[in-house]
């Protein structure tokens, strides 16, 4: 069962990836969805979800953080992390949006 799950996932991500742009786009479906990352030929996914607080507009799971997830399932150096986190606040902040993430 989780092997078809994992294999769900990943035609998913295939089918998302030559679509988006490069840096960051959020896709929703309903309440939650998901924020990618595109760049040099990677995408991290973050999971969203619309937040049932005033204060925030939607939340993002910060587990997306540990690890690329197209083309291979890679981890993140912390240098990466670190830098793609920064470009994420700024993304943010550059549309709008408010959230539980820190950075």
């Amino acid at each position: 069962m989780e092997h078809s799950i994992e294999e769900s996932e990943q035609k998913r991500r295939e089918l998302v990836f030559p679509k988006l742009e490069k840096g960051f786009t959020r896709k929703r479906t309903g309440r939650s969805g998901y924020l990618y990352y595109k760049n040099a030929g990677r995408m991290l996914e973050l999971y969203t979800e619309m937040s049932g607080v005033p204060e925030y507009h939607f939340l993002i799971w910060e587990e997306g953080f540990e690890n690329w997830v197209y083309p291979n399932r890679e981890s993140l150096w912390v240098e990466e992390k670190k830098q793609i986190s920064k470009e994420l606040v700024y993304w943010l902040r550059k549309q709008g949006h408010k959230t539980n993430f820190k950075g």
